[in-house]
């Protein structure tokens, strides 16, 4: 159930922003919403988020990389 599980990811972002599980949430929303759900849209807002959250995160680099590669499809 992968739309459950993005729910429950948001919730942890949500409710725990400066956990250090946020970033990797943030980043599973995004790759479930890109691979798995087939949302190239929704991914790309998700990877910002990420980027624009936790900028520093060791997920950053890795969201930029997805953003590029998804706007070139584009």
């Amino acid at each position: 159930d992968y739309t459950g599980a993005v729910d429950a990811l948001r919730r942890l972002v949500r409710d725990f922003p400066f956990s250090s599980y946020a970033p990797y949430a943030q980043m599973q929303i995004a790759n479930i919403q890109e691979v798995e759900l087939g949302d190239k849209g929704s991914a790309q807002i998700e990877y910002q988020r990420l980027i624009d959250a936790y900028p520093q995160s060791q997920y950053a680099d890795a969201a930029r990389q997805a953003l590029v590669r998804l706007r070139g499809r584009q």
